[in-house]
């Protein structure tokens, strides 16, 4: 199914540094009713917790304050952002207050209120209201999982892009959205400053390390915040070291507080600073190309980079996968097993990409490409540089045997005009990290732009 993008003004032209408030709270199984509705008896109990911690949010100063997924209801909703409901009438004449002084203050703050299952005339869909200056926005989920197909919730057509919010911009994700990031990556990248995703997970750890990942693919900050019990609440940014910038653990309930700024980060899209990794090749700053962009352009620059993505996706066969597995030993030595689905496969020592010419042709990607406004730009120069890159990616990854099976399996999949897919599979964010997508084999020119669809996955994600 085609997603489209939305994209919303939210109007303040103002862009500083924030703080970012994650709540993470348990909301029990039992607090569910069978077709995921949130359970009428626990809603009271629910939504004061909930408001204990958005007043310890308010006064810390946030910004932003982001609930997970199916911690919030329809009336929880409307108690807060309107004061009526069943709910509402259940409040004693305190607790009505505290949260009529609370809806006043979050005026001044986005609120991403968690997620429900919402019936409309559309059908049922599991949303997450997204409050800004007494305004609500919904954002509906785009992947439904089996569980929620089973009791009637479709699948959302529409991915909201706020923008001007006056802390970057920034994009909302349900969960099982976050495992479809691939498809996402190209709308998303370039667009935004924030990814955030509100979740119910299990599989929490899978996710740290996906958001660890796309940090960096996408050069934008990735907040998760998951349900209490599943925990690990992350915050990661294209940062060295490797590692979340907070994370907080399972079976906890708390506030997790963060300090980010969209300033910061987009000025290392344009060049390097202190503790920001250099920019992936094709990253440029979108700030000072927007200067001279009106909304119209923005629409349609966000549209055509979803499009690359979801353009007649019926038309497309892809091929059995053939999939890279890279693992490094105790010396840091990597290797590599190329193998089909079909069993046959090959093994070869890979060399990390370290050449100083590779290096500073990914530097100078990365700081001109899209940067058109600066004055040493050159189209030559560019196709130069991807040239380096791409053949100098391919010699390490793809050294002797290993080059000749890549090769066989891109012309039978041309043959039964089907789309050869590579799957990179490690646990090593720095081989992840790679610009896949530049990879150029001399005898065959530009693989991950013209040939392959590349995915990258982490192998926890495999287990």
């Amino acid at each position: 199914m085609a997603v489209q993008a939305k994209v919303i003004d939210l109007g303040q032209k103002s862009l500083g540094a924030a703080k970012l408030g994650l709540i993470q709270i348990v909301t029990p199984t039992k607090y569910l009713d069978q077709d995921l509705s949130f359970s009428p008896q626990y809603e009271r109990e629910q939504f004061l917790k909930i408001l204990g911690y958005l007043e310890k949010a308010i006064v810390q100063g946030c910004a932003m304050i982001v609930l997970p997924e199916y911690a919030t209801s329809e009336e929880m909703l409307f108690a807060l952002s309107e004061g009526r409901g069943s709910l509402w009438e259940n409040l004693d004449r305190g607790e009505q207050k505290r949260s009529l002084v609370v809806r006043e203050k979050l005026e001044e703050r986005i609120l991403v209120y968690g997620s429900y299952a919402e019936s409309s005339e559309e059908g049922r869909f599991n949303v997450c209201p997204v409050l800004v200056g007494g305004e609500c926005y919904f954002q509906r989920k785009l992947n439904v999982t089996q569980a929620e197909r089973e009791v009637g919730i479709l699948a959302g057509e529409e991915l909201n892009f706020f923008v001007d919010s006056g802390i970057g911009c920034f994009a909302v994700l349900i969960c099982y959205d976050f495992t479809d990031i691939t498809s996402l990556r190209p709308g998303l990248r370039g667009n935004v400053d924030l990814v955030v995703v509100v979740a119910r997970n299990r599989d929490a750890e899978r996710f740290c390390h996906t958001a660890l990942l796309e940090s960096y693919l996408l050069y934008a900050y990735v907040a998760i915040v998951n349900e209490g019990e599943y925990g690990d609440t992350v915050f990661c940014a294209p940062v060295k070291g490797g590692r979340p910038v907070k994370q907080l653990g399972k079976n906890v309930e708390d506030l997790l507080l963060l300090d980010f700024s969209a300033v910061t980060l987009d000025a290392s899209r344009e060049s390097h600073r202190e503790n920001f990794k250099t920019a992936p090749a094709g990253v440029g700053s979108h700030y000072l190309a927007a200067d001279s962009m009106d909304k119209k352009s923005l629409v349609q620059q966000i549209q055509k980079s979803m499009a690359q993505v979801f353009l007649h996706p019926q038309e497309v066969h892809f091929s059995q996968t053939l999939r890279l597995e890279i693992t490094l030993d105790q010396t840091g030595s990597a290797q590599a097993v190329l193998k089909r689905s079909d069993g046959q496969r090959v093994v070869s020592q890979i060399n990390y990409p370290k050449a100083t010419d590779y290096n500073d042709a990914l530097w100078w990607l990365g700081r001109h490409i899209q940067s058109k406004l600066a004055a040493d730009f050159s189209p030559v120069g560019a196709l130069q540089a991807q040239h380096l890159v791409g053949t100098h990616l391919f010699a390490c990854l793809f050294p002797g045997e290993m080059a000749d099976f890549l090769r066989q399996f891109i012309r039978e999949a041309e043959k039964r005009q089907e789309c050869p897919v590579l799957q990179v599979i490690t646990e090593e964010v720095d081989w992840l990290s790679l610009p896949l997508e530049l990879l150029r084999d001399p005898d065959g020119g530009f693989l991950g732009l013209d040939e392959l669809v590349i995915v990258r996955t982490p192998s926890s994600a495999l287990n």
